[in-house]
């Protein structure tokens, strides 16, 4: 409750059961004062990443302002001295900025009575940035826009001055700094597949990155047909489609967009698909010669494979009444006769 810059001189009394002491002598005069300096940062946290943080130092009357350096830091490591906020020593900063960023260390040459001021500005970098420390090489400084790192870091100032009443001081400041994004139409979907039975197709994909707005929903089409077909999924945790009535002669291409509040993201990788089905019935089957109990069969390949290779047939004998076949036999592909 002292009024700065007014003189108070004090004494201490001692108490026991009995009473109090007389006053001591009364201490040398001391002059309260303002703060040596007030540090302000700019733009305050939380900040969109890529952002430049301007830290300005701005000394009282009587201060005088001799150097500022800034680093990015652990949020939860304490900064207190040269050692904490070394790399080399205690591993909780990184030694500069990013290459595309100002000079972390300002010098200020001032003289007495010049209260002196400087800003630093500090480039925190894009998207999710990971450091390595110089302490050992295995400890890492992860700042970014996810919700694991987002607030993982702060600035921390260190600002070299002399005081109202003189004597070389070094503080440290630290600014949190929390990222946002300003958020943007999602990333393309990945990881299209595509899984095909006859006449039918099931396209499935994984989740993009949301763009910094929750996915609302995906169109999925497929073109080649004689026109598009497009499903439009409204619940975000769909992440598979089936196509069903295609042509099992037409090859189709599957694309997948996503959507958030900002907007459509571009279309997946164009996934290409022939929908396969069994093959047609052999055509033109004829019987052969017959010999001791046997007959040659004999026979034309089907028009259509189903849009897979035939890779052979079966040739079943049935006798009248019976209930599985009396004798059978195999053929590949490129046989299309068969003695039973």
């Amino acid at each position: 409750g002292l009024t700065n810059d007014t003189a108070y001189t004090f004494s201490v009394t001692a108490t026991n059961a009995l009473g109090t002491s007389a006053a001591s002598a009364s201490s040398a005069a001391v002059t309260p004062s303002s703060a040596a300096y007030v540090l302000t940062s700019s733009p305050g946290s939380p900040v969109n990443s890529g952002s430049t943080v301007s830290q300005t130092v701005t000394m009282s009357a009587g201060s005088n302002l001799y150097s500022l350096r800034t680093r990015l830091c652990l949020a939860s490591a304490t900064i207190a001295n040269a050692g904490d906020f070394s790399p080399t020593l205690g591993g909780n900063c990184i030694a500069a900025p990013l290459a595309t960023s100002t000079d972390s260390d300002v010098t200020v040459t001032t003289s007495a009575g010049n209260r002196g001021a400087a800003t630093i500005d500090f480039k925190v970098g894009a998207g999710t940035n990971t450091f390595t420390t110089q302490y050992d090489g295995s400890r890492t400084i992860t700042c970014g826009t996810t919700f694991a790192n987002r607030s993982a870091c702060k600035l921390v100032t260190e600002i070299s001055y002399t005081g109202t009443l003189g004597g070389a001081k070094v503080t440290y400041e630290s600014t949190p700094i929390t990222f946002t994004t300003v958020p943007d139409a999602p990333a393309a979907p990945t990881a299209v597949v595509t899984a095909a039975t006859g006449g039918t197709i099931t396209v499935t994909w994984a989740a993009p990155d949301n763009g910094g707005s929750a996915i609302t929903g995906y169109v999925v089409t497929a073109t080649g047909g004689a026109a598009p077909i497009t499903y439009t999924i409204t619940n975000p945790a769909t992440l598979s489609q089936v196509f069903t009535g295609l042509g099992t002669t037409t090859t189709y291409t599957f694309t997948v967009v996503a959507q958030n509040a900002k907007g459509s993201s571009l279309a997946s990788t164009g996934t290409a698909k022939l929908p396969v089905a069994v093959p047609g019935k052999p055509a033109t089957v004829t019987l052969g010669s017959t010999g001791n109990g046997s007959i040659t069969a004999s026979w034309t390949a089907p028009i259509f494979n189903g849009g897979s290779a035939v890779t052979g047939y079966l040739v079943q004998a049935w006798a009248p009444s019976a209930l599985t076949p009396t004798s059978s036999c195999e053929s590949n592909a490129a046989t299309l006769t068969c003695t039973v």
